[in-house]
């Protein structure tokens, strides 16, 4: 009895002992499980939140051929296109003058880049970068003189001087080509004085700084028709007609990248954002680039070929 005593309440204290120890066991496993999911969502929610933080930029480069405020103001609308449309930051980049803005270009600075067109001509040939898109306006350049000048035809113009935007502008050179085209030599016929801009080179001339000035005629417009300028001009010639600015990427971009930046451009210009963008720029659409173009470049590039090795 004493024994059946004894054995009976050891036995039940087992009993509740193993009871209790299985319960605990399964308590902490259970914590551990939940303590491992945890940590395998957070680890999952910092892996995204890295892999956001470290999405490639796609740079754009803009060619300084305005001031930068006014630039990044005008181009706002496609940057932003761009970004929503390829799900990737854009940073644009530009340059302080057009050679900085080559040289960017041949060391990989850019993924997409705008340039002129004889810059597009050369970077293909010699860089084997890959068109994406230009602009469908065509671009014309002007000489011009004061209205009251006596100057009535280029070779009026042969000893004196003439103002131009910068050596690199496809404006400059395409006056060049117009001379050429009409017997006078620039580098040695007429005395060009390179200026900061469109603007500054027709105010050349309206300050009696210089006897003509070759620029873009939608620029010549623009500025007529907004400035007051001492004296009224008369254009004397226009040049040739060539494809406008062109967009380009460097070989190192992803086919599949560049092929998608060109149907989010191609497709630009029927956006709310396109729209808005082409109110305020003298372009009208975006088309692809096409042999034809390029061939039409050939005399300009031979030039900024010659002007790159000086």
């Amino acid at each position: 009895m004493n024994s059946y005593n004894k054995l009976g309440p050891s036995n039940n204290i087992f009993s509740v002992s193993l009871k209790t120890l299985k319960v605990a066991m399964f308590f902490w496993l259970l914590l551990g499980w939940y303590a491992i999911a945890g940590l395998n969502a957070q680890a999952q929610a910092q892996a995204q939140a890295v892999e956001a933080d470290t999405v490639k930029p796609i740079r754009l480069g803009l060619i300084p051929h305005l001031s930068t405020q006014i630039m990044m103001k005008k181009y706002r609308p496609l940057i932003n296109y761009l970004q929503e449309e390829m799900n990737q930051p854009i940073i644009a980049i530009t340059a302080p003058n057009f050679k900085t803005y080559i040289e960017r270009v041949k060391n990989g600075d850019f993924d997409i880049y705008m340039t002129a067109p004889n810059m597009a001509a050369y970077h293909e040939k010699h860089n084997q970068h890959i068109r994406i898109v230009k602009f469908t306006q065509q671009l014309q350049g002007v000489i011009v003189v004061a209205e009251d000048s006596p100057y009535h035809s280029l070779d009026d113009l042969k000893g004196k001087s003439i103002a131009a935007p910068d050596v690199m502008a496809v404006i400059t050179s395409l006056g060049e080509v117009t001379f050429k085209e009409n017997g006078i030599d620039p580098k040695n016929d007429i005395h060009i004085k390179y200026t900061p801009s469109h603007n500054n080179a027709l105010q050349s001339v309206a300050e009696e700084k210089a006897d003509a000035a070759i620029l873009g005629y939608p620029a010549y417009k623009i500025i007529t028709s907004s400035s007051k300028l001492r004296k009224p001009m008369r254009i004397l010639i226009k040049t040739k007609v060539i494809p406008h600015m062109m967009f380009m990427t460097p070989p190192s971009v992803p086919v599949e990248e560049r092929e998608r930046l060109q149907a989010a451009m191609l497709k630009f210009s029927s956006t709310d954002a396109g729209k808005q963008f082409f109110a305020g720029v003298p372009f009208k659409d975006m088309a692809v680039i096409t042999d034809e173009d390029m061939q039409r470049l050939e005399d300009l590039l031979l030039i900024l070929e010659d002007n790159l090795q000086e």
